[in-house]
């Protein structure tokens, strides 16, 4: 989970970017096993977390604050079915 992501522009703050399971820190069969039961079919990547911190740090976000964006795939929406 990475805290207290904001810009120099006091207008936008987001408390918390919260990443699902990146493969760094997996080993590559259990990736495959969460990978295939996301919603998305698809592998969780730490860029997809980095690209998720860019649009907040970015003016299309500006009127987006203290939200946690689930960065996951859809994993935990998956496991109820």
């Amino acid at each position: 989970m990475y805290s207290g992501v904001c810009s120099d522009d006091s207008r936008r703050k987001v408390q918390r970017c919260g990443p699902g399971s990146p493969t760094e820190d997996l080993r590559a069969k259990l990736a495959e096993f969460y990978a295939e039961r996301t919603l998305t079919k698809q592998l969780v990547l730490p860029r997809d977390c980095g690209n998720a911190i860019v649009w907040l740090t970015s003016d299309q976000s500006a009127k987006t604050t203290g939200h946690v964006i689930p960065v996951d795939g859809g994993l935990p929406e998956a496991f109820l079915r």
